[in-house]
């Protein structure tokens, strides 16, 4: 009784929900859809099906995470299967279907299409091979990121991106990729979020290879930044078609003091890291992309590219919130508590997400407005929100499209809107504690649930205008 009861009350409230965002006039790109990664929705049990010797730097960096006490990924489970992606894509395409979605954006893992130098795997081409033809004939556009965060275990053992003699391996496994789709798949990013990559995996450690040395995260990022100039040249080189769209992609995330006082630029202690992390995320990558030069004052990272204008067709932006940072001065002197000395918050009256950052609509717009300043075609190439719970997701959803349909409107020339993400995945060194996804998946009866939110952006897409 008590089940039906509750069954009830949750159809209620869905119902009613529905009911009001029924009322939503919004305006949007033409492709609408979600964003996945091969990795996070496919876990390293893919390696698996096509050749059992293949490793990434993920499949052995979250096996030495989870060897930690207490971590996420020994507490919750390794990658696994993810949401069985690269063994049901058919599933995958049901489930933009019923959002009434028209757009994918994947990433092709390079482990599995190269698991040893110059050995190409014509069976995991041959894979997604099928997995394209079926998308298309679902009516959903691809689009494929080549490097999402993943890359071969003998390529990390090169040295990886430290290593500026590596990037021939990368662009020699892009050319390889785009002449066996490039008939079929005319959207194309080189990179997933060269910032982040370089931070997490050199500077903070969290990502492989585990090294905390601002050095090499910056050395990291100039080499990234320099690959994606080559695989640009080289794609459009290779393009038969002349129709492939290759673009750069950047998470816009902006970094702010909680202190807005009248003294609060005296605030060293949360004014210098803002600025910092400001720097590394944002200014010296829009830096470069907009005058070919990264790193000016060190002439051991500089790096000039002089036809940088002529690097990207279009611009994909990730946004998902901004960060402000709270310091405790009693507890930054005193040492009562030092890991609250400095801690991310939010402004009044914001809710925070599960990671933490806030829900913050209003700074999407102005990610939007900094990122079409390069006069390119603009993608929205992740957006979504970690809410366990799915229940302030509902309305960042709305709040957010509200975002872009007021920035489309206003003449910003953006092409397509992906969420982030389809279903509940792996997030990388979060394990499965963040909830990103539009359904959820339950590993036992491999079963996909449409979460509220995700009957919510369903809604949305089947009254908005596009144009």
């Amino acid at each position: 009784m008590f089940c039906k009861k509750k069954f009830f009350i949750l159809i209620f409230i869905q119902i009613a929900t529905q009911k009001i965002y029924s009322q939503i006039d919004l305006v949007l790109p033409t492709l609408v859809g979600c964003a996945v990664s091969e990795f996070q929705n496919s876990g390293r049990q893919m390696y698996q099906n096509i050749n059992p010797n293949a490793a990434s730097n993920w499949s052995v960096h979250e096996c030495l995470l989870a060897s930690t006490p207490s971590h996420p990924l020994r507490t919750h489970g390794l990658s696994a299967n993810g949401t069985r992606l690269w063994q049901d894509i058919h599933s995958h395409i049901t489930m933009l279907k019923q959002l009434g979605a028209n757009a994918l954006r994947f990433s092709v893992e390079w482990a599995m299409i190269e698991p040893e130098p110059g050995k190409f795997c014509q069976d995991a081409l041959d894979h997604y091979a099928v997995q394209i033809d079926a998308l298309l004939a679902a009516g959903i556009t691809p689009m494929i990121t080549l490097h999402h965060f993943t890359h071969p275990l003998w390529f990390e053992q090169k040295g990886g991106w430290t290593n500026e003699e590596n990037i021939e391996y990368f662009v020699r496994f892009a050319k390889v990729v785009f002449n066996e789709f490039q008939d079929r798949v005319k959207l194309w990013i080189s990179i997933n979020e060269i910032a982040p990559f370089a931070f997490q995996g050199y500077c903070s450690g969290v990502f492989p290879p585990g090294i905390k040395n601002p050095w090499l995260a910056a050395k990291v990022m100039r080499n990234m930044l320099l690959a994606h100039c080559q695989v640009y040249k080289t794609l459009k080189e290779a393009d038969k078609h002349k129709d492939a769209q290759i673009g750069f992609n950047h998470n816009y995330l902006h970094f702010e003091a909680a202190d807005k006082s009248t003294f609060g630029c005296l605030n060293f202690i949360e004014k210098v890291p803002t600025n910092l992390l400001n720097y590394v995320f944002n200014d010296a990558v829009l830096h470069f992309l907009k005058t070919g030069v990264l790193f000016p004052y060190n002439p051991f990272l500089k790096l000039v590219v002089d036809d940088i204008a002529n690097c990207f067709d279009f611009i994909g932006l990730n946004f998902y919130s901004r960060v402000m940072i709270k310091s405790d001065l009693y507890n930054a002197v005193c040492e009562v508590d030092p890991a609250i000395a400095l801690f991310p918050t939010c402004a009044s009256g914001e809710l925070m997400t599960d990671m933490p950052f806030p829900v913050s609509p209003e700074a999407f717009f102005d990610a939007i407005l900094a990122m079409a300043s390069f006069g390119v075609p603009l993608y929205i190439t992740e957006n979504g929100c970690p809410d366990a719970n799915d229940a302030f997701r509902p309305e960042y959803i709305k709040s957010h499209l509200e975002q872009l349909s007021k920035a489309m409107l206003e003449g910003i020339n953006i092409k397509a809107y992906f969420y982030w993400t389809l279903v509940d995945n792996f997030e990388w060194n979060y394990g499965y504690t963040q909830k990103f996804g539009l359904y959820a998946y339950d590993k036992k009866s491999n079963m996909y649930l449409l979460k509220n939110s995700g009957n919510v952006f369903k809604d949305i897409l089947a009254q908005a205008e596009r144009i």
